[in-house]
């Protein structure tokens, strides 16, 4: 399931004529809807990539802030592969993937009520080395 829709990336490019104008490659005048959904895609990709050290994804329920992340980064791709991308682009960016950083972290919510399972990832406990994996010069002679 997509974290955001076409309306919404439609939203975060500024409207249906540059949705169009960043979509149509094969010049039909058109958004091309198989471009918004692989750039979509890309976007969901790289949440999940972060928030999955936090959380469980797919998200069941989309909470905003996940949503609209998914689509302003959907607009960064649009606009990287068409070359058009401008320093607020790059900004918004850069502000998109220290929120999934945070997430990642831990010190930041999705803002889904209750919260997501917590992944698999996450340990809470540690556990002490065994004895017999010390390290030492005599140990470690032959490693180049």
């Amino acid at each position: 399931m997509a974290y955001c829709t076409l309306a919404d990336v439609k939203s975060a490019v500024g409207g249906s004529e540059r949705l169009k104008q960043l979509s149509d490659y094969d010049k039909t005048n058109a958004i091309d809807v198989s471009v918004v959904e692989s750039k979509i895609a890309e976007a969901d990709a790289m949440i999940n990539t972060k928030a999955q050290m936090r959380w469980e994804v797919d998200f069941s329920e989309v909470p905003p802030s996940i949503r609209f992340c998914s689509a302003r980064l959907a607009a960064y791709y649009l606009r990287l592969a068409r070359g058009a991308l401008t320093k607020d682009d790059h900004d918004a960016y850069d502000r998109d993937i220290l929120f999934l950083k945070e997430l990642a972290e831990g010190n930041a919510q999705p803002g889904t009520s209750p919260l997501p399972e917590k992944s698999e990832v996450v340990r809470d406990s540690y556990t002490d080395r065994p004895t017999d994996l010390e390290v030492s010069r005599e140990r470690m002679k032959g490693f180049a």
